[in-house]
């Protein structure tokens, strides 16, 4: 019985360690924002790191997967090479999206929102439609 609970018992108070301080944390940050001093991270930073991680998963996968079929092992070996190799590549296209210029994401976002042909039923002003007619 105590074989179970003292490791029961470590998990338990790591994860109410880790939720006691994201709580803290998250109302610290909402007091931030509701009295202005709040800054947004850059989000040059969040693209850099998923480039760097994409890259690292992707080729650690590949890596590890083509060295345990070199070597010969059994194929269920190859587990964590289809984990990481598919969550690399996720970061990759990650970076790819949001590293891409914010004017094309929109043209993006709003082609596909605006139907094909009638223009005066997406919103668009009198000034758009005939503009769009002479195209």
């Amino acid at each position: 019985m105590e074989a179970i609970l003292v490791p029961l018992g470590l998990f338990t108070m790591i994860t109410l360690i880790v939720i006691f301080i994201a709580r803290y944390r998250h109302r610290e940050r909402l007091e931030m924002i509701k009295s202005g001093a709040y800054v947004l991270p850059a989000p040059a930073a969040a693209t850099k790191r998923s480039l760097l991680w994409g890259l690292l998963l992707t080729f650690a996968g590949v890596g590890y997967g083509l060295g345990i079929l070199a070597l010969g092992f059994d194929l269920h070996m190859l587990l964590p090479a289809t984990v990481l190799t598919p969550v690399g590549l996720a970061l990759l296209l990650y970076h790819r999206w949001v590293a891409s210029k914010p004017e094309e994401r929109e043209q993006q976002s709003t082609a596909t929102l605006r139907p094909a042909g009638n223009a005066s039923a997406a919103g668009s002003t009198p000034a758009e439609v005939e503009t769009e007619r002479a195209l």
